[in-house]
Parts: C-alpha cells; structure tokens; sequence
C-alpha cells in the first residue's frame, strides 16, 4: 500500500522540520501494551507513517492540469495479536489514513480498480474530495484455530501466494504494485484459509476468498454484501524435490477457472531461480483464455550487492503500442502493466548497517517505454526509519489526449517517508 498530513508547497517547510525533530528524538520502544499470562497474551503495537511528494508532470492538460503537484499523507496503524496457548490466536490491523494534493486525487474515485476486492461494511470515507481524501477501516481482522497438522484462519486477511518478487501473476488477491519497496503490511480480503501440514516438507492450501460486486457508493467502491458469483477457492499443494519447492494450484479466481504452478530454490550454490504462472479459461463476458509468466533470476554477492532480473509475459496484454489507449483509460493512469511483456531489473546495496538503496528499472516492450525508480532506506533508531524515492519514467509523453506509452504517462516524483513504530 502511503497517506499522512495534509501540506502544500508554502508548508513544504514546515513538514520537513517536523521529519528532522522526529528523527531525532525517535527513541526504542517496546509494544504499549503487552500482557503475558500462564495460557495466553495479548500484544499491541502501533505504526505511524507520515510521507510527502514532489512531481513533474507530462505536457498534456487533457491529463494533468499542473506542471507540478505536491502531494502528502499520514497513515496511522493500530495491530492487535491475542494468542490462547498454541490453538487460538486472533489478529487485528486498523487504520486511519488522510491523503492531500495540489491536483487530483482521480484514481481515488474509481475505487475498484485500486482498492482490494472485500466487504465495504469495515471501511469508511469520512472525506472524499478531488485533492483530499481520509479513510478509516480494517486491513486484517481473523481467528486462527491451530492443531497439530493443521491450521485454519478465518476472517480478514492477507493471502500471499506469490514466489516472484515484481509482477506476482499467482498473487490474485490485492498484490503489491512491482515498483512498490515498502510491502510490511499486506491488504487483506475476506477469506477462510486452511493449511494442511501433509508432511515435512509437504503442505496442502484450501483458500476460499469472498468476492463482490463493484458499488461506487461505498468507501472502497465494493459491496458490503458478498456475491457468490465473484467469490474464488483455490488448492495449492507444495512439496520440496531437489532442494527446489514446487507447488501446483488451482481452482476459480473470481470469474476465471485457472491451474498453475511454482518453483524456487537455489542453482549450484550460486544462483536463486524463482518462478511462477497460471493458464486462466476463457469466461463468460467476451473474456479469453490467458497465461501469466514470471521468471525470478538472483545473486547476492560477498559485498552485499543482490542483483534480480524478472522478466514477465502475459498473453492477455496489449501488443502493440497503439492499443495502450484501449487499456488506459482516458485522466490519471487507471491501470498499469497490461502490456504483454516485461522486464524488472533491480541493484540492491547495503551501504552500512543503517542504510541500505536499490535501483529499479522496468521495462515495456511494447511502447516502448521504462520506468526507472530509486529508493533509500536509513535506520534512526530501533522504531524509525527514514526513506528517500525518485521515480522517472521514460517513454513518449501523451499528446492532445491520446496516450503514447504507459510510462511516459506517469509523472518524475521525489518523494520521503518517516514511518515510526511502536
């Protein structure tokens, strides 16, 4: 998931002498509240995170009605974990988040598009407005009964099935974007998951994840009520053979009947190998069949340095740059990689043992066009820590309102984040 306090250009300083005091007086700090007794615990935390960003737009007002924006948030986070000896254990993650910007907060109003398909009945939009917007809801909520082979979670939850690292095809529910770095707390969605232990190195996954139907009325554009038309179940089964885990799934993801696979593990000591992919049956509405590819390639060498390639291939995108208008919709960027091929290429460093970089560059081979982003993280203390992000797309910009490539439709952007947790 990025929102914090309010700010426009003339507070720019304000705001910056704000992440200086903070960094400076951030000191360790346990949970604030923590009980432990002879047959359970209860752990609460918190987790705040204040950002800011500066953006050069695109010539083209059909788009963007400034040549710059600022841009800043705040999200706040309360985390919950109650366990009752080895069985019961019930997870809880709320938040508040309130977004500002000198432009438009355009994609915030087609919310099904960027918000995760679950129940709007524990989201709230106390203010939605064009250049600000707050929110208040329930990321994770869900019970979890454990015995000795198996484990069953209900409730509102994250559902990782992801082995890549950027384009994630077989991550069906609420994926990181590929040019995300922070990815702590994944969205949850509505969902009973059970994981049965087969044995050593053997686990079978029945995952079912309510669906629903899109309702612009709400605070994050879904339904409350669930739709049984939309809802998905899936069985993953892993198992590890020559020091590489395999798993094969499959089952129906919304609309789609889809089988697929994954594998990782290590090439003679050297090489770390990733990968994973779904074939998806044609569906009712016009839908085609489709396949989604990606291949993991990484190394981290003595000095610390990690080197990733990904590259990604899905069917259903577009394949030649001027259908990049039929899948983008006309105003601010809707949807992004649905081309049909791609590249992620991505350094990373640690500089010392408080700050670590990395540099990630995306290609589209279809525009052409690329996206290239920086990204620094620096430990102030225990519980805080501070990171700086530029963002620069390459590509031909749009012209008269007709896009040219994916990327050079996207702004350059600087940006930093203060994110504190206690």
């Amino acid at each position: 998931m990025r929102r914090g306090i309010a700010f426009t250009i003339g507070r720019i300083p304000v705001l910056a002498a704000v992440v200086l005091l903070w960094g400076f007086t951030a000191t360790p700090a346990p949970a604030f509240y923590k009980w432990q007794g002879e047959n359970g615990q209860i752990d609460l935390r918190g987790f705040l995170q204040t950002f800011g960003a500066f953006t050069v737009n695109p010539e083209d007002e059909s788009f963007y009605s400034h040549d710059t924006d600022v841009s800043g948030g705040e999200v706040g986070r309360l985390l919950v974990l109650a366990k009752r000896g080895d069985h019961v254990a019930f997870e809880f993650n709320g938040f508040q988040t309130y977004t500002t910007t000198t432009g438009t907060l355009a994609g915030l109003q087609n919310a099904p598009l960027i918000f995760p398909q679950r129940s709007a009945a524990l989201e709230w939009n106390p203010i939605q407005e064009t250049d600000r917007d707050a929110r208040l809801g329930v990321d994770w909520m869900n019970l979890r009964l454990s015995s000795k082979r198996v484990d069953m979670t209900l409730g509102r939850q994250p559902i990782n099935l992801a082995t890549v690292f950027y384009f994630t095809p077989n991550d069906f529910f609420a994926p990181f974007a590929p040019q995300a770095f922070f990815r702590i707390y994944k969205p949850g969605v509505d969902a009973a998951r059970a994981e049965i232990r087969l044995g050593g190195l053997s686990q079978l996954s029945l995952i079912d994840v309510l669906g629903y139907k899109p309702d612009p009325s709400t605070a994050n554009g879904w339904s409350r009520e669930p739709s049984l038309d939309r809802s998905s179940v899936l069985a993953r089964v892993s198992t590890s053979i020559s020091n590489f885990e395999w798993g094969l799934l499959g089952g129906r993801v919304y609309d789609r009947s889809i089988v697929g696979g994954s594998l990782q593990g290590e090439l003679a000591g050297w090489l770390g190998i990733r990968a994973e992919g779904h074939y998806a049956a044609a569906a009712p509405g016009g839908l085609d069949s489709l396949t989604k590819v990606a291949v993991d390639l990484e190394h981290r060498f003595e000095n610390s340095l990690t080197v990733r390639l990904e590259p990604y291939y899905n069917s259903s995108g577009y394949g030649y740059g001027q259908q990049v208008n039929t899948s983008i919709q006309t105003g601010p960027l809707q949807s992004m990689f649905g081309a049909k091929a791609y590249t992620a290429l991505d350094f990373g460093y640690e500089f010392s043992p408080l700050l670590s970089g990395e540099i990630l560059s995306i290609a589209n081979w279809i525009d052409p066009s690329y996206l290239i982003s920086f990204y620094s993280v620096y430990s102030l203390s225990n519980e805080a820590e501070f990171s700086l992000g530029l963002s620069l797309p390459i590509g031909t910009g749009p012209r008269n309102g007709e896009v040219k490539s994916e990327f050079g439709l996207l702004p350059a952007s600087v940006s930093a984040e203060l994110r504190y947790y206690f």
